[in-house]
């Protein structure tokens, strides 16, 4: 993390046990704690990767786990809804963020997530 500032911290589960670090050592730098169980629900990739008994060194390591190619605000809106926080999901998007937002569910394999707000969303952007 940077050391001029700290990152700002977003909770989706107050007892969260997972902090997902973006933007590692830039002015935007930002820690999301999830639920480790309810990622792993959400999609196999997720489960894979942040399982603490798993072979992936994201889930060993200590401290926050970095995504460094992972854009913030469309991982928000992930987390967001995987977390059952519907009233924070945007019914409305700009292409940037669906665009954000359709590479993560591709990226993860959780494209059935968002199935409640994508025809919104396309049309929104037609």
């Amino acid at each position: 993390m940077n050391g001029t500032s700290q990152p700002s911290v977003k909770y989706f589960d107050p007892n969260g046990d997972t902090r997902l670090l973006f933007n590692e050592g830039k002015p935007d730098e930002k820690i999301f704690v999830v639920s480790y169980k309810t990622m792993s629900l959400v999609c196999d990739s997720w489960d894979r990767m942040l399982n603490p008994n798993g072979p992936f060194r994201e889930a060993t390591q200590d401290g926050p786990i970095s995504l460094p190619d992972d854009d913030w605000k469309g991982f928000e809106i992930l987390m967001n809804i995987a977390h059952l926080h519907f009233k924070r999901v945007p019914r409305r998007i700009n292409f940037q963020l669906l665009l954000s937002i359709a590479v993560l569910t591709e990226k993860y394999g959780a494209t059935k997530i968002v199935r409640p707000w994508s025809r919104e969303w396309l049309k929104y952007n037609k």
